[in-house]
């Protein structure tokens, strides 16, 4: 997004976060909306299985908050929460991931089918 990766992963999360805030400098309070989405889909060569999709939805803040996580974390802001992903403890993350929502809505879907 922010150009050439290297070695260094933190320096790239660095800069896409820079360049999002960057293009979304004019965009006011309130239109800041954004959304993780994670999107799981088991397949067969015959068929689609069982498919399902996870959302975390929240608002880019106006600058960097919080130490932990990875990625846009530090920017992403979640109402219910009052805090970015990046403020938040690893069970609390969890508890409200995208990728843990898309996972535990599948699970069920695969233990209906026959392997």
């Amino acid at each position: 997004f922010s150009g050439e990766k290297n070695s260094d992963k933190s320096l790239i999360d660095h800069k896409n976060i820079e360049k999002v805030l960057e293009l979304m400098e004019d965009v006011p309070d309130g239109k800041r909306t954004a959304r993780f989405v994670c999107s799981l889909a088991l397949a067969s060569p015959e068929k689609i299985l069982a498919e399902t999709q996870g959302i975390l939805s929240g608002e880019i803040t106006r600058s960097k908050i919080g130490q932990n996580g990875f990625g846009y974390d530090p920017i992403f802001w979640v109402t219910e929460k009052n805090k970015t992903v990046a403020q938040m403890t690893n069970d609390e993350k969890n508890a409200i991931s995208h990728r843990g929502i898309a996972i535990k809505k599948i699970k069920p879907m695969i233990s209906k089918e026959v392997f």
